[in-house]
Parts: structure tokens; C-alpha cells; sequence
């Protein structure tokens, strides 16, 4: 089924293919962003343009980028415009969050720049470095910019250096080297890891930010902090730290999510076709489900009670014999497909030997 509105489909299916290709390389956002890109995506395949199985044109991140960290990693649901704009929140909110550890890990190096300066005048470098982090550190949070992290993690390397090379400094004039210099090392290197970590996590979804404004962040953060506390409706199962909802054929997800170190409120939808897709095992008397998030992997164990009780109140779609039939030849095909690639690579490795 569309996404999308059929003046949406009509706006773009006159355009030629370059201009199609055009507005996607220009990366052209707006409110309907997945409906726009979506609608360009079944009219290029329609035009037999685009492999039906190309990465999606609404995937996260920069779409020119071919780099690894921008590979579709995630289940194909997350691509409803829904789930885009509530994951753009949850980004939005980790952004704010990881701007205030860099005004903490600011502050301290102004403290430290401030007693170091009297000892010898060249660490007026960590007042500054300090000053910087915590500029960047409201920025993350006033503006919710990536760029800003990008900035602390520029930041956090020229302080490794400095630490560097005040160790060989000091230890030329003393002939030792100093426990604080070693210390400041450790914590620059620190600073980097977390701080670039972070970065990389979130780059892929630079484009997603702009997909909400500001105010809805600490809107949705408040109506998340009281969902989550109310009593749980017949239609509602608990989680941990959140709760699923099952609701015109699909289920709801609202809890808290550790991302860079904080728990994030994050919330998405599973449509009920996606939703039974999703249960990847049975063991003992429980019933795992496993989703690819975006931003990590997520992992549901019911007991079978629970599973019973989903199953009660968001029956599982019956396929007719005929979309059955289509099933199955589909999962044998895969299954034949994996066994011959198995067998030409003991074939290749017999070969080699």
C-alpha cells in the first residue's frame, strides 16, 4: 500500500528522471519527506530506474553517501514517515544530552586551565580548549547539531595533543614524567572515544533531524514521561521501562532506550504484517522477538502467557492459500539460494587446497 497522498504521486510523475534524481541529490526536505521520496521511489522503479531491491530513498543519513555507516541496518517498517519523525526526536533528544556532558567536560578544563596557568602560562591552551567544549556544548543543546558533536570531537583530539606534548615538555625540564600529565592524557582520550562514538552513531540521521521542530521534542518527552507511568489499558502490555500498545492492526512501542550513555524515551510503530515477521524463535516458555532499530538491536522475551494474550488481541493476519503459496516458494527459493552459495564456497576452498 502508497504512503503516500495521490496528489503527492501526480505532483512528480510527469517529472523526467533527472529531475527526480535531482531533488534526491539535492536532498530537497519538507514535512512530507518520506511521502515525497517514497513517491519517487515506485515511480522510478515503475520506470524500471530504480531495482526494486535498491536501498530505500527515505533511508537514514545522507543518501549520496555510499560509506558503511549509512547502510540499511534496520527493519523495513522504520521507513514510515511515522517512525522517521519519532525517531528524529529521539536524536534530537540524545543531541541536547550529550551537549551537556561537553559544558561539564568544559567546565572542568577551565577549572583546570585556571589553577594550571598560574604554574606555567602555556596552559592558557586548556583555558581556551575549555571555553570552546562548552560553547559547542550549548550549541548541541540550544540547536540540536550534530556538527556541534563533530566540533567536540575536534575539540577533545587538539587536547590530546596538547596534553602530549606538555608531557614531553615537562618531562625535558624535569626529567620525569608528571602523574597530572599522564592523567590529562587519560582523560582527553577519554573525551574522544565517547565523544566520537557518539558522532558516528548519529551522523547517519543528520538529514532525519530536520524532520521535526525543537518544541516537539520536549512536548513528546512529556507525554512519554506520563504514558509510561499510567496504568496499563486491556489493550496495553508492559515492558520494561515502556509498554506495548496493540491498536488498529498495529502495535505501539513506547520505552526507554540507552543511547551515548542516556536513557532516551523513543517510540515506534510496527505494523501488524511487520509484527509476527519479527518473532525469531521459541525457547522454553518463551517467545523472542527481535527488532532492528536504528539505533540498536532490541530484544523482547515473553512468556508464553504474554505471547498468548498478543495473540488474543492482535490476531495474526491469515494469508489467503494463494499470498501462502507465494510464501513458502519464496522462503524455499531462499533457502536453496543459501545452500548453493554454501556449497560453491566448499567448492572454491576444495579447489584452493
Amino acid at each position: 500500500m502508497r504512503k503516500y497522498g495521490k496528489d503527492i504521486y501526480d505532483k512528480f510523475k510527469d517529472k523526467s528522471t533527472d529531475e527526480l534524481n535531482t531533488i534526491i541529490n539535492n536532498n530537497d526536505r519538507n514535512e512530507y519527506i518520506a511521502e515525497v521520496f517514497t513517491a519517487i521511489t515506485d515511480i522510478l522503479k515503475e520506470r524500471g530506474e530504480l531495482e526494486n531491491n535498491s536501498k530505500p530513498i527515505t533511508e537514514y543519513g545522507n543518501e549520496n553517501n555510499n560509506s558503511s555507516e549509512n547502510k540499511k541496518t534496520y527493519d523495513d517498517f522504520f521507513n514510515l514517515s511515522e517512525n522517521i519523525k519519532l525517531l528524529a526526536i529521539s536524536v534530537r533528544t540524545v543531541i541536547k544530552k550529550i551537549g551537556i556532558v561537553g559544558i561539564v567536560y568544559g567546565i572542568i578544563n577551565i577549572i583546570i586551565g585556571v589553577y594550571s596557568i598560574t604554574i606555567n602560562p602555556l596552559n592558557f591552551v586548556i583555558l581556551i580548549l575549555g571555553g570552546l567544549m562548552v560553547w559547542f556544548g550549548i550549541e548541541a543543546i540550544v540547536k540540536h547539531s550534530l556538527s556541534a558533536l563533530k566540533n567536540q570531537v575536534i575539540i577533545s583530539v587538539i587536547g590530546l595533543l596538547w596534553d602530549i606534548l606538555l608531557l614531553f615538555v615537562n618531562s625535558k625540564i624535569t626529567g620525569e614524567y608528571g602523574d597530572g600529565d599522564i592523567k590529562g592524557i587519560g582523560e582527553s582520550l577519554i573525551a574522544i572515544i565517547y565523544f566520537s562514538m557518539s558522532y558516528r552513531k548519529l551522523k547517519p540521521f543528520e538529514y532525519t533531524i530536520n524532520l521535526t521542530k525543537k518544541k516537539r521534542v520536549e512536548i513528546l518527552n512529556g507525554i512519554y514521561k506520563k504514558v509510561i507511568k499510567a496504568k496499563r489499558a486491556n489493550n496495553e502490555l508492559k515492558l520494561s521501562n515502556g509498554f506495548m500498545r496493540f491498536k488498529d492492526n498495529r502495535a505501539i512501542i513506547i520505552q526507554k532506550i540507552k543511547i551515548s550513555g542516556f536513557n532516551t524515551y523513543n517510540s515506534f510503530i510496527i505494523p501488524k504484517e511487520n509484527f509476527y515477521n519479527l518473532i525469531k524463535a521459541k525457547k522454553g516458555k518463551k517467545t523472542i522477538l527481535s527488532i532492528n532499530h536504528p539505533l540498536s538491536i532490541m530484544i523482547y522475551k515473553f512468556k508464553n502467557e504474554k505471547y498468548k494474550f498478543i495473540k488474543t488481541i492482535f490476531p495474526e493476519i491469515k494469508l489467503s492459500e494463494k499470498d501462502q503459496t507465494n510464501k513458502n516458494n519464496l522462503e524455499a527459493k531462499k533457502n536453496d539460494d543459501i545452500t548453493l552459495k554454501n556449497n560453491s564456497g566448499k567448492k572454491e576452498k576444495s579447489q584452493k587446497k
